[in-house]
């Protein structure tokens, strides 16, 4: 009788043939994104562009955290 292996990748890929992915049941993947380009090199890249004004990604961090804590 033959041996078969089987490879990791095939262990990682659930029955319809997709990889599964351990993602957190809670995950703001808007926030994970705008924190990895703030502190990647990339903080003064512009983020937002609005009419009047450009927003990057450190002044959007910058915002954020600050209405996280509730405007401090």
């Amino acid at each position: 009788m033959e041996t078969i292996e089987i490879d990791q990748t095939y262990l990682r890929m659930d029955t319809q043939g997709f990889y599964k992915l351990d993602i957190p049941e809670k995950l703001n993947m808007a926030r994970l994104m705008v924190n990895f380009r703030a502190s990647h090199g990339r903080a003064q890249d512009v983020a937002i562009y609005d009419e009047n004004r450009k927003i990057t990604y450190k002044e959007l961090k910058d915002l954020t955290d600050r209405c996280a804590k509730g405007g401090r």
